[in-house]
């Protein structure tokens, strides 16, 4: 979560890849829907596509999410993190939670087993607070939808945001790539009162 200029939009984050054409490690779809909380909290459930070749996934995958970073002016941001749970095709699955630089770090997988080769589909879900900003004239969502740490590609990512009242969006921003990167290699494909996509 990359903090930028104030914008009234979610952020998106999002790995521009290279052709599929050979089989390798990747996630092939990444979604994160995000339910806006009225305490600027949100609860989160993504769905992270992974294709399995043994070469760096064998038991389950990490996923780290920064609960401190710097603001835009400098400054010092802190939000809360609540795991809930996980699941692999369609099963819950071990996973637990650590402290790593600038954030958490959830590991899915048992040590004791080894996921096959081929296609399977995490979910995970969790809670993050202090989410929105709150200004006089607006309110403001930043949400890096991937995050920025994975070592493997990922073919598309979409965000689902979803608002507690169904009112206009004003301003938004999509952008995709690395840290702090404007590309924006992304679209907004629905966008109703209280919800877009």
């Amino acid at each position: 979560m990359s903090p930028q200029p104030a914008m009234t939009s979610p952020r998106l984050a999002a790995a521009v890849l290279a052709s599929s054409a050979s089989a390798e490690e990747r996630i092939t779809r990444f979604i994160s829907d995000v339910a806006v909380q009225k305490d600027s909290s949100v609860e989160v459930t993504e769905t992270i596509d992974v294709y399995v070749e043994h070469d760096r996934i064998n038991h389950g995958i990490f996923r780290d999410f920064p609960t401190r970073y710097r603001t835009a002016h400098g400054g010092q941001m802190h939000v809360g993190f609540t795991f809930h749970g996980a699941m692999l095709d369609g099963m819950p699955v071990h996973a637990s939670t650590s402290s790593i630089d600038r954030g958490v770090r959830i590991k899915l997988g048992d040590a004791d087993q080894v996921i096959p080769v081929g296609e399977h589909e995490f979910v995970i879900r969790y809670r993050a607070a202090r989410e929105v900003g709150f200004f006089p004239n607006y309110d403001v969502l930043y949400w890096n939808a991937t995050g920025n740490g994975w070592i493997f590609p990922i073919d598309s990512a979409e965000a689902h945001i979803k608002l507690p009242a169904p009112v206009r969006f004003g301003r938004r921003a999509a952008y995709t790539g690395s840290e702090f990167s404007t590309a924006t290699n992304a679209e907004v494909i629905q966008d109703q009162p209280g919800e877009i996509t």
